[in-house]
C-alpha cells in the first residue's frame, strides 16, 4: 500500500493544533516525514512514520527527559483514529528523529525557544504576525491595538524588535512560533525585501494567511487566496473583519478562544469587555468550565468587565448553562496557623 506521508502529516497536525497540543503540533510542522516499512508480521506489512525535525529543535525538546517518546505516543494515537490501515499494511510506529546536518553555504533556520517565544508574545493569546511595509508602520500598530480586545497579540516588526536584538533572528523567530500571518497588501508590497518571504515562510508552514487589499490585489503564489478589502483608517472594522475570517479556521479554535478569555480578564475599559463578551457568546461551545469561571471571577474582580452594561448577566448565562459556579475568593491565611 502507498501512503501519502504530507497528507498523513498535516492532517495531524490540523487534528493537534485543534485540540491545543501545540507542541505535537510543531513537531508536525516543521518535520520531514516519510513512511518506511521496517517489519513484517505472519501477512501484514509494518510501517512506521518518519518525523525528521532540525538537529537544534530534536536537541531542545529531547533535553526533558522521555519528552520525544511522549511526543511520538501522542502522534501515533492521533495516527490510529485516522483509520488508513488496510487488508495487507499497517502504520504502527512513529519516530522523531534529528534532520542530518549539511556542509558549509547551508541555510539555517532559526528555531526560538521558549524564553523566546515568552519575550515576543504575550501570553495565551492567538499570535498573528502583521505582514507591512514600513512606511505603513503606524496603521500596522493600529492595527495590532484593535486586535488585542479580540483575543490576538499582533507582532509587528518596526515595534516590537528591541533595537539591541538581532533584527533577521527576532523576525525569524517570530514566523516560526506565529498562529496565524496578515498580510496589508498595499502597492507597494512587493518592493519591500521583507514582505515576499514574511508571505512565503507562512504558505511553506501552512498556516492560516488573511490578506488585506489595501490598494491591490494579492499576486504569485499568494494570488490564489482571496483577499478581504479593507481600510487602514478603519482599524477596528479591519479587525473585526479579520476575526470573522480566522473564527471559521477550526485549527484556531482553541487558541482564540483563549485569547478572547485572557483578554476579557484583563479588559482596561468597559467598551473591551462588552466587545470581547459579545464575541465569547459567539464561541460559547469551545469554551471549557475552567475559562467561564475565569470569566466569572472577571466579572467579580475586574470594575470595567463588572459595571459594563450586560457583560456580568451574559457572563452568568453562559455559566448557568454550563452549569460553573463563580469560585470562591482566595481566603488569607490564618496568622496562627503554624508554618
Amino acid at each position: 500500500m502507498i501512503y501519502n506521508a504530507d497528507q498523513i502529516k498535516n492532517t495531524l497536525s490540523t487534528i493537534l493544533h485543534t485540540q491545543s497540543e501545540l507542541l505535537a503540533a510543531e513537531v508536525l510542522d516543521m518535520a520531514l516525514a516519510e513512511i518506511v516499512m521496517f517489519d513484517r508480521d505472519f501477512n501484514t506489512d509494518l510501517y512506521r512514520l518518519d518525523l525528521r525535525i532540525p538537529a537544534v529543535r530534536f536537541a531542545q525538546i529531547d533535553k526533558t527527559p522521555k519528552q520525544i517518546e511522549r511526543l511520538e505516543e501522542k502522534i501515533r494515537e492521533k495516527l490510529w483514529k485516522l483509520g488508513i490501515d488496510v487488508d495487507g499494511s499497517s502504520i504502527s510506529a512513529v519516530r522523531i528523529l534529528p534532520q542530518m546536518t549539511i556542509g558549509q553555504g547551508a541555510v539555517s533556520i532559526a528555531l526560538p525557544t521558549q524564553s523566546d517565544e515568552n519575550r515576543i508574545w504575550r501570553a495565551n493569546r492567538l499570535r498573528i504576525f502583521i505582514s507591512h511595509v514600513s512606511r505603513i508602520k503606524v496603521e500596522a500598530s493600529a492595527l495590532k491595538n484593535s486586535l488585542l480586545p479580540l483575543g490576538f497579540d499582533g507582532f509587528v516588526a518596526h515595534d516590537d524588535i528591541e533595537p539591541t536584538l538581532e533584527w533577521h533572528r527576532e523576525i525569524e523567530f517570530a514566523l516560526r512560533s506565529m498562529h496565524t500571518l496578515c498580510a496589508l497588501i498595499t502597492p507597494d508590497y512587493n518592493t519591500s525585501k521583507w514582505c515576499d518571504q514574511e508571505i512565503g515562510y507562512a504558505l511553506g508552514r501552512a498556516v492560516p494567511v488573511v490578506l488585506i487589499n489595501c490598494g491591490t490585489d494579492p499576486y504569485g503564489l499568494m494570488g490564489k487566496h482571496q483577499a478581504l478589502r479593507g481600510r487602514l483608517s478603519a482599524p477596528d472594522e479591519l479587525a473585526a473583519r479579520i476575526f470573522d475570517v480566522l473564527a471559521k479556521q477550526e485549527q484556531l479554535n482553541a487558541s482564540l478562544t483563549e485569547g478572547l478569555v485572557d483578554a476579557l480578564v484583563n479588559a482596561p475599559s468597559y467598551a473591551n469587555a462588552k466587545s470581547t463578551t459579545k464575541r465569547l457568546a459567539s464561541l460559547e461551545k469551545n469554551l471549557s468550565k475552567d475559562q467561564i469561571g475565569r470569566m466569572l471571577i472577571a466579572a467579580r474582580d475586574n470594575s470595567q468587565v463588572r459595571e459594563a452594561i450586560n457583560v456580568p448577566e451574559q457572563i452568568q448565562a453562559m455559566a448557568k448553562r454550563a452549569r460553573v459556579s463563580t469560585p470562591t475568593a482566595a481566603t488569607e491565611l490564618d496568622e496562627d496557623i503554624p508554618f
